[in-house]
């Protein structure tokens, strides 16, 4: 909700739309004095990107892997070991709800998905 550095920041791991509320988190000042408002350019490259069409995530470049992370849990390792062992669970005791939202996040990275 603001520049990470600054103490008191709360990292916002999904944003399902771009608001006034989330336009208003984006720090126009550069954390590390070598930009010039990342997340203000970012948020308009989501805007464009989202006004043809296209999904998109910005994700931090300090997470290895950072979409197969947010979206079964599994650290690179434990997510290679899973795709190697495939077919299997990649997550358990979840709801209905969020059982068919990671299955059509993986569909449409071109994963075969079963529910069970």
């Amino acid at each position: 909700d603001k520049t990470p550095a600054l103490p008191g920041a709360n990292h916002i791991a999904r944003v399902e739309r771009i608001d006034a509320a989330i336009e208003a988190m984006a720090d126009t000042g550069s954390a590390s004095g070598m930009g010039s408002g990342g997340t203000v350019s970012k948020i308009a490259a989501a805007r464009i990107a989202n006004a043809a069409g296209a999904h998109l995530a910005i994700a931090s470049g300090r997470i290895d892997r950072p979409l197969s992370t947010e979206m079964t849990g599994l650290g690179l390792k434990e997510a290679k070991a899973a795709v190697d062992a495939a077919p299997n669970a990649l997550k358990e005791g979840v709801s209905k709800d969020e059982a068919e939202a990671l299955k059509a996040q993986l569909e449409e990275a071109g994963a075969e998905v079963e529910i069970k």
